[in-house]
């Protein structure tokens, strides 16, 4: 099968890295793959086993191989449905897919500019097929489209994120990634709130962070685009993650964070298919600062539990998110 994934840009975030598994996985398997960027940045910070492009524009128009063949283009990033729905642009294309990690206006403040174009965009999914990564986005997209939506989970990289420890000590270590920079994620700063309420209460641990921005607060250690070798210790090292925000196509961080043995305190409005409240981490709904803040406490002051949240994330991550499970369903999902 010849497939062509149309994606914005290369750039480290959770959503490129499904991308890259997906076409790592399926060249694998003997399919050919490309990967297609929009506005340039080919994916240099993790391995990759397909071929990548970069759009060239002319007039402000893509120029795009019109007439090679493809079994199948893939959408991703709302911003390349329009290109991947238009007939003249891909006229040889057997089949159009969007695969969607998120309902992408929500990103935006409600009525904004951004906000009113992508919700317009929507109306694409009269002539895309989607695949998607969750039971809510499943809910969410199939009253828009013409053809019910697949649902193809993500899956945990655990020869990429597995315990490896910068150091081994006794010392607490707590754990914030990410941003506050769109309507979608913690701009109530819940974490940082969070863990800055603990110390209040005399308890004594290193508190790091890591992002694709400058650092935001005061940290002990704090990492700025870090490669994957060191996220990867950065998550084996800590004892707990914390982490907030509104919305999630699918847990990505924390499933990573749970693969690398680190214990999941989690606050989310919509997202969590992976997240079992008790079992591999704790959680609550996004707002709730004191349950919050109180789910933190109950990790931190019985080792039994949080010991028992790290035991079950890792078990959870090794049985229901492995790969090779997963690749079959995407597989199925493009060539129907």
């Amino acid at each position: 099968m010849k497939v062509l994934y149309v994606g914005l840009a290369g750039s480290p975030c959770g959503g490129t890295r499904i991308l890259a598994e997906h076409l790592n996985r399926l060249s694998d398997r003997g399919h050919d793959c490309e990967l297609m960027l929009l506005i340039g940045n080919p994916i240099d910070w993790m391995p990759v086993r397909f071929k990548q492009s970069v759009a060239r524009y002319t007039e402000g128009r893509a120029l795009v191989p019109r007439y090679e063949h493809y079994d199948v283009v893939v959408a991703t990033e709302i911003n390349t449905w329009p290109m991947v729905a238009t007939y003249s642009v891909f006229p040889n294309a057997d089949r159009r897919k969007v695969f969607i990690q998120m309902v992408e206006h929500l990103f935006f403040k409600h009525d904004c500019n951004e906000w009113n174009k992508f919700r317009k965009w929507y109306d694409f999914l009269m002539i895309l097929e989607p695949i998607v990564i969750s039971e809510w986005l499943y809910d969410w997209v199939a009253p828009l489209s013409n053809t019910e939506p697949h649902i193809v989970p993500n899956g945990a990289n655990t020869d990429m994120f597995y315990p490896d420890p910068m150091v081994i000590t006794d010392d607490l270590r707590i754990l914030i990634e990410g941003h506050g920079k769109n309507e979608a994620k913690d701009v109530a700063d819940m974490s940082y709130r969070a863990a800055m309420w603990l110390r209040g209460l005399g308890v004594e641990f290193e508190l790091w962070g890591f992002s694709q921005y400058p650092q935001p607060h005061e940290f002990d250690q704090y990492w700025r685009l870090p490669d994957q070798d060191t996220i990867r210790q950065i998550y084996s090292t800590c004892d707990i993650l914390l982490k907030a925000s509104k919305y999630e196509g699918r847990s990505c961080v924390e499933i990573e964070a749970m693969a690398c043995g680190c214990a999941v305190n989690r606050a989310i409005l919509t997202g969590d298919d992976d997240l079992k409240h008790g079992h591999n981490c704790l959680k609550t709904r996004y707002g709730n600062q004191s349950k919050f803040q109180s789910n933190l406490l109950a990790i931190v002051q019985d080792k039994v539990v949080m010991d028992t949240l790290k035991e079950n994330g890792l078990a959870y991550v090794r049985e229901h998110l492995n790969w090779d499970n997963i690749v079959p369903l995407l597989e199925k999902a493009l060539i129907a």
